[in-house]
């Protein structure tokens, strides 16, 4: 307090980057056929494909069903994710298949009353990504 230092240290501690990583793709094709004056028919398809999440520098782990060698090669392991460990390592970054399924059909109808007057319906599927931050899957 009276200002009389007579040493100091301090810690450096370097810690690397380390982040959630995922990849969304989507096509969507659609038209619009004009019935007649009053009727209006809206279609078409949408296909996503989102990637599981992975971790950016290869640094998570997940439980595996395939051999362990330190227990006999029982399976049930846990694998670490890439091709940086060795034996343990899984080989990919992510222990999940990737679903190439995501197709949506989409259809819209609209119908005018009078020239005020609109009701309009439609229907449709949706697929949204199940991203995790920080590779927490709460």
């Amino acid at each position: 307090m009276l200002g009389a230092v007579d040493n100091a240290n301090v810690n450096a501690i370097n810690v690397g980057k380390s982040g959630a990583n995922q990849h969304a793709y989507a096509l969507h094709l659609g038209d619009t056929w004009k019935v007649n004056k009053k009727l209006s028919l809206n279609y078409g398809i949408r296909w996503d494909q989102f990637s599981p999440t992975y971790e950016s520098n290869d640094l998570f782990s997940f439980f595996d069903f395939g051999p362990n060698p330190a227990a006999g090669n029982r399976p049930g392991r846990l694998a670490f994710a890439g091709n940086s460990y060795g034996a343990a390592s899984a080989g990919v970054r992510f222990p999940e298949d990737q679903w190439h399924k995501g197709f949506a059909p989409r259809v819209g109808i609209a119908y005018a009353l009078d020239s005020k007057t609109v009701i309009r319906t439609g229907y449709g599927l949706f697929y949204t990504q199940a991203f995790y931050p920080d590779g927490a899957a709460a």
